[in-house]
Order: C-alpha cells, then sequence, then structure tokens
C-alpha cells in the first residue's frame, strides 16, 4: 500500500509540492476545492507549505506553522515553509511530534528550468532527528531517483542554510546594483564592465544583470527572508549590519531614490 502523503498549503510551493507528489492529498482552507481538513488527516507524511509572512518588525510570522503542527495528525511532519533557525526544535518541544525541515528550493527566475521545476532539483537538504530525516527522505528517494545529492544535518543547520541562500542571492543583486551607480558615476559602462569582470573564473554572472526600470531584488521571498533572518539574528544577540545596509539599500534602489 503506497503511503498517504498530504499537502498544507497550496500557494506557490504547495503547488510545487503537488507536481512532484501528483498522488498527494492538497488542504487549504481557502480554496473550496481543498478545503475538507478530513480528508488529510492520518497521513504518512504531511509536507507544511503555508506563508511566514513578514511582521512589521521584520520577524517571520510562523502562527499559521506552529497552528498546523499542532492540529496535524500525520506519521511524519515535514515544514517547507522558510522558518528561523530553532523553529524545529521548537515546535518537536512544543507538541512532541516528528517534525523536520526541508527547505524549499522553488525559484521565480525564467531562466533555468531546473530552479522552477522540483522534478530537477539537484539536492534535497531535510534538518531534524537523523532517524526522521532518513525516513522524510524515503520519499523523496522514491520519487526523485539516485543521482540527487541527499543530505541529513541538525534542523538548526539546515534553516540557517536556507536563509543563507536566499540572502547571497540578494546580494549578489545589491552588489551589482552598486557597481551600476558606480559605473554612471564614472561614464562608464556597466554592462561592458559586467561582461570584463565575469570572465575571471572565481566570479558567477548570476543575478548581476542590472535593468534601470526594475532595480534590486523583490519577488515572495528574498525581501521577507533576509528581514526574517535579520530579526532572528538580532534576537540572538548578533545583529548582521551587512545584511542590515543591503535592505536599506535596496530599499533605495526600489524607491529610485
Amino acid at each position: 500500500m503506497s503511503a498517504k502523503i498530504v499537502i498544507i498549503g497550496y500557494g506557490h510551493v504547495g503547488r510545487a509540492m503537488h507536481r512532484l507528489f501528483p498522488n498527494a492529498v492538497p488542504y487549504d482552507p481557502h480554496l473550496p476545492k481543498y478545503n475538507d481538513r478530513g480528508k488529510v488527516r492520518g497521513a504518512d507524511l504531511a509536507l507544511v507549505c503555508v506563508p511566514t509572512d513578514e511582521t512589521r518588525s521584520g520577524e517571520a510570522d510562523i502562527s499559521v506553522v506552529v497552528e498546523v503542527v499542532e492540529w496535524l495528525d500525520a506519521d511524519l511532519i515535514c515544514i517547507k515553509s522558510t522558518i528561523p533557525p530553532g523553529t524545529t526544535d521548537a515546535l518537536i518541544g512544543l507538541t512532541g511530534k516528528r517534525v523536520v525541515f526541508s527547505p524549499e528550493y522553488e525559484g521565480e527566475t525564467p531562466w533555468q528550468k531546473g530552479l522552477t521545476d522540483p522534478l530537477f532539483w539537484p539536492f534535497i537538504f531535510v534538518g531534524g532527528s537523523r532517524v526522521d530525516a532518513n525516513a522524510v527522505l524515503e520519499h523523496f528517494q522514491a520519487r526523485l531517483g539516485p543521482n540527487l545529492t541527499y543530505l541529513t544535518a541538525d534542523a538548526p543547520t539546515v534553516e540557517v542554510a536556507k536563509y543563507m541562500e536566499n540572502t547571497w542571492l540578494a546580494l549578489q543583486v545589491t552588489f551589482a546594483g552598486e557597481f551600476y551607480e558606480i559605473a554612471q558615476a564614472f561614464g562608464a559602462d556597466y554592462n561592458t564592465a559586467r561582461e570584463m569582470w565575469a570572465l575571471d573564473p572565481r566570479m558567477s554572472k548570476w543575478n548581476t544583470l542590472v535593468f534601470p526600470s526594475n532595480r534590486g531584488f523583490g519577488g515572495k521571498c528574498l525581501p521577507k527572508d533576509i528581514a526574517a533572518i535579520v530579526a532572528a539574528s538580532s534576537l540572538a544577540g548578533y545583529r548582521p549590519r551587512l545584511l542590515v545596509e543591503m535592505l536599506a539599500t535596496n530599499k533605495r534602489f526600489r524607491d529610485g531614490t
């Protein structure tokens, strides 16, 4: 008998998970087609794909994640929503349930299919206890096959890695934007300078195109996630000044000031 997999939340991430697990049962209270909570009870694996929006203070609002984990009765709960470091362990302590974190890398770029289609992902990470993380990995391995990189670690390490990835993407955009302004100040051509710079094999062209009509980074993830890791780090005792300045610089770019 095949495992019962359910998907909680049917937004951008939830739909990606449904493409990966087409026989999974979705639940989303905001969609009449999928709003029957009874259908997702008794699952072997629940994939939690609910929003973690930015609060006024910049923190990630994890209230929906907490609520969902509290009422779910699945054997394994895998959080796909981006959550601050320490959240998975806190949820285990709060509920006593088998909870792990597996970051979502469903990118918004139109330029590389492998970053927007879960069937072409090159890696899967799961954070949590070794037993539970490996149990979740088995579901992904059965669907994606032997040629990916599969890694497990403690939950905080994987939670930090997800924020590290999103922050790096935003930092690339900000770096490019600053050098666009520097080129403008000297009457230089940014695009030519960029091509010369990129010939150094240590460089990467990713996220370094600058569009004068659409400056800085935006989208569903980068702004809120960088604000969230700044807030979480500050609460943990370290204020990441580079990231604070990056957010301020991005606001300047986005506002056109």
